[in-house]
């Protein structure tokens, strides 16, 4: 399961992203992460990756989300509303946290 993303980037090299509409998603509109952890051998983090002039609204968390990678171009994009409650919403509404 992917959480709702609607894009994952996961050690991948060499991807563009342009000119898409990306909208409501129920995780992230897009996600970029590595394979694995730098310590474990079978280690692959996203490389050359570009996100160029999308519009990315109303996604249940993050509008884009990034855990790991190198050389990354973020630029032109439109992005709206991020942590929106929407109809995949499932669990704990955006902002609302539990105490441990």
């Amino acid at each position: 399961m992917n959480g709702g993303h609607c894009l994952r980037i996961t050690g991948s090299s060499n991807v563009v992203i342009e000119n898409m509409i990306i909208m409501d998603a129920g995780g992230d509109a897009i996600d970029i992460n590595s394979t694995g952890h730098a310590f474990n051998a079978d280690y692959i983090y996203s490389e050359n990756v570009s996100i160029l002039n999308n519009t990315l609204l109303r996604s249940r968390r993050n509008n884009i989300s990034i855990t790991d990678g190198r050389n990354l171009l973020i630029e032109g994009n439109k992005i709206y509303d991020a942590g929106t409650y929407t109809d995949k919403s499932d669990g704990v509404l955006p902002g609302w946290g539990y105490r441990c």
